[in-house]
This record gives C-alpha cells, sequence and structure tokens, in this order.
C-alpha cells in the first residue's frame, strides 16, 4: 500500500507537469484521474496534452529501490458535443477511456455516441441474464453420442439455452460472453454441472442403458478454485458413478497455462471423471502437453466434419486429428455430422464416436 501510495503521487506529479496553468488535474479515486483542459475548441487541440501525459507515465518509476513500469488508457469527451455538464462529460470520458484500455495499453479514445448505444446494450443484458439466474430461465438440451462400431447411444453432450421472455430461445453464442463478463459463468456453470447429472441419473434410475453425459467448462470455470469439489459435490448428491461424467474442454483453456491445466487435469482423473478437449482443431495446442495430458477423448471440430465432402482442407485436418488421438490411445469424436457423406468419412477414417443433426438435434429430455 505504501508504495502504491508513492506511486499515485508520482502520477499525479507526471500529469500535472504535462498540462496547462490554467487546466485542472483531480484524482477520482482509485488509478483514475481526471484532467480538465479549458479553452479547447478543437479536438487536435488536445492531442498535444494527451501525448505528453502518456508518454510520461510510460517512462519507468523508481519508489525505494524497485522499477515500476506503468501505462496509462485515456478516454477524451469534448465539450459540448459529448455532455453540456460535468457529469454527463465524466462518463462519455469514462466510456472512452475504457474503450481505449480494451484496445492496448498507452492508448487514447475519443467519445463516440456508439459508445453510450453500446454501454446501454451491455447494462440491459446485464440485466436480462441476472433476472435469467434469478428466475430460472436457463435450460439444458441433450444431443446423443452414437458408437460407430454399434450404432448404439453411448452418451450425450448437456447443451445450455436460455428462454428469454421477449427474443425466444437463444443458443450459448448469444450469452457466454455477457455470462464471463457480468461473473455469472460460475453461478450458471454450477447449475449446469448439478442439472445434468440429475438427468443422466434419472435415466439410469429407470433403466435406461446407461450413457455418459458431456458437460462443458469455459476457461474462466476451470480457473475456479472450487471446481473439483463442485464436480465432486454435484456426483456425491447426485449419486452419480464419476465415470459417466465427462468434462469439455476447449485448447485454449489448456494451452493459457499448460503446467497449471495439466495438475488440475490429473485432479480431474483421480476424482473419476472422463476428460475431453472440445472443438480439437481451432486453437493451437503443444503436442508436448497433450501427450502428457490425462485425457479419454477429441472431439474434431465441426467445421472439419462438415468440409470433408468439398474436397478442401477440412479432410486432412480431421484425418490429421484422427491418427492423432489414434496414437494417444483416445476416442475420437465427430461433431455436427449431418449427412451420410459426412457420416460414411468420419466412419471410413477411424472416428469412434459421432454426433450431429443426422441423427438428432439437442432436445429437452422430456422429449428424447
Amino acid at each position: 500500500h505504501e508504495v502504491g501510495d508513492k506511486l499515485l503521487v508520482e502520477v499525479a506529479r507526471r500529469i500535472r507537469a504535462a498540462v496547462r496553468e490554467q487546466d485542472t488535474v483531480a484524482r477520482l479515486g482509485g488509478d483514475e484521474f481526471a484532467v480538465v483542459l479549458e479553452g479547447v475548441s478543437e479536438a487536435k487541440e488536445v492531442l498535444p496534452v494527451i501525448e505528453r501525459i502518456i508518454d510520461s507515465l510510460a517512462e519507468v518509476t523508481t519508489i525505494g529501490g524497485h522499477e515500476i513500469n506503468s501505462s496509462t488508457s485515456v478516454g477524451i469527451a469534448m465539450f459540448p458535443e459529448n455532455g453540456s455538464n460535468l457529469s454527463e462529460l465524466l462518463r462519455a470520458a469514462d466510456l472512452a477511456m475504457y474503450q481505449a484500455k480494451s484496445s492496448g495499453r498507452g492508448r487514447y479514445q475519443f467519445f463516440a455516441d456508439a459508445m453510450q448505444e453500446e454501454a446501454q446494450s451491455r447494462h440491459a443484458l446485464e440485466w436480462a441474464l441476472r433476472r435469467a439466474t434469478e428466475r430460472g430461465e436457463f435450460q439444458l438440451v441433450y444431443q446423443p453420442q452414437i458408437c460407430l462400431r454399434t450404432g448404439r447411444v453411448i452418451g450425450v453432450e448437456a447443451l445450455l439455452r436460455w428462454m428469454n421472455p421477449t427474443r425466444g430461445l437463444l443458443t450459448p453464442y448469444h450469452f457466454i460472453a455477457g455470462l464471463e463478463e457480468f461473473g455469472l459463468i460460475n453461478e450458471v456453470g454450477e447449475w449446469v454441472l448439478q442439472t445434468a447429472c440429475e438427468q443422466v441419473r434419472s435415466w439410469h434410475d429407470i433403466e435406461l442403458e446407461p450413457m455418459r453425459i458431456g458437460v462443458n467448462v469455459s476457461a474462466q470455470q476451470f480457473e475456479d478454485p472450487m471446481l473439483i469439489d463442485k464436480i465432486r459435490g454435484a456426483l456425491k448428491e447426485t449419486k452419480l458413478p464419476p465415470e459417466f461424467l465427462e468434462i469439455e474442454l476447449t485448447e485454449s483453456c489448456l494451452m493459457s497455462d499448460p503446467r497449471e491445466a495439466g495438475a488440475l487435469l490429473r485432479e480431474l482423473r483421480q476424482v473419476g471423471v472422463r476428460i475431453a478437449i472440445d472443438d480439437f482443431g481451432t486453437g493451437y495446442s503443444s503436442l508436448t502437453y497433450l501427450h502428457d495430458f490425462p485425457l479419454n477423448a477429441l472431439k474434431i471440430d465441426k467445421n472439419f466434419v462438415q468440409s470433408v465432402e468439398a474436397n478442401d482442407r477440412g479432410g486432412p485436418i480431421a484425418n490429421m486429428i484422427v491418427g492423432l488421438g489414434k496414437n494417444l490411445g483416445l476416442d475420437v469424436v465427430a461433431e455436427g455430422v449431418e449427412t451420410e457423406g459426412q457420416l460414411e468419412y468420419v466412419r471410413n477414417h477411424g472416428c469412434d464416436i459421432a454426433q450431429g443433426y443426422l441423427y438428432a438435434r439437442p432436445e429437452a429430455p422430456e422429449t428424447m
């Protein structure tokens, strides 16, 4: 805290040194500062001051014998175009600042009306997702997975849907990013895990042929220190044997920190659940780490499967994934199979399991 306070003092000193005598510098709170430039009528008059501030704050700061590197993001609002009073100007500058920050450090951004529209849209989405979580608007649908050797259903993948009161049934494309951005993904993910385990347990209880269930886990969920405990808890509460639960993770999720990911995967295997890499072929996997990861299955991304009939690169890539999976002793799953031609291709090239619209669309449990 002491070093942080001294850094803030130094930042304030540098900002004051970069502006003119008639300008105002204020600390709004935390590490946010505001600068009011008086007598400015055009945007081009602002830029020399902004560039001096950015360059000044980019210089190394030495505090207590330690060198500290810092950078700044600047949002700019003009009077009266972007606001008729201080509150409106600060709000506009704040939106522009976050836009600059999302573009990379050490940058500035002028406010545009589209930012206000985007902020309002994001606020509406956040409110709707929080309401959906509270009111139970999320639901699961299930898509069968077929063993290509026997033709029998050996499992299902649980897929999340949102029954939006105004827009109808929505796929994850429309809301997963929002759940992650607004800090709701772990709560919803825990509900998905619990509900999926309950569903497959209920199928077992009515003496349907035993099948496993695949549950997708996002990168944020994978970083949740309570993930293992939540999985254990869901299995214990539903009395579902762990070998009937398959956790599906993306390549990018595992490759962001392969060593940490490997340790967590080994914990998952100790629990007894299966582990699959979903949408394989769309990320940047290290073959060394893939060899070391305790995996059970590779799922070929549906774009490769659906392009095998088009004489493009989809077929060779799918073939390489199948060969890789076989050499690693893994089950290879073809996702997105929609035609007899695609089915024949993946079967002839060694895939073990297939799922897609050719067999069934994702459906509610009562209609399966």
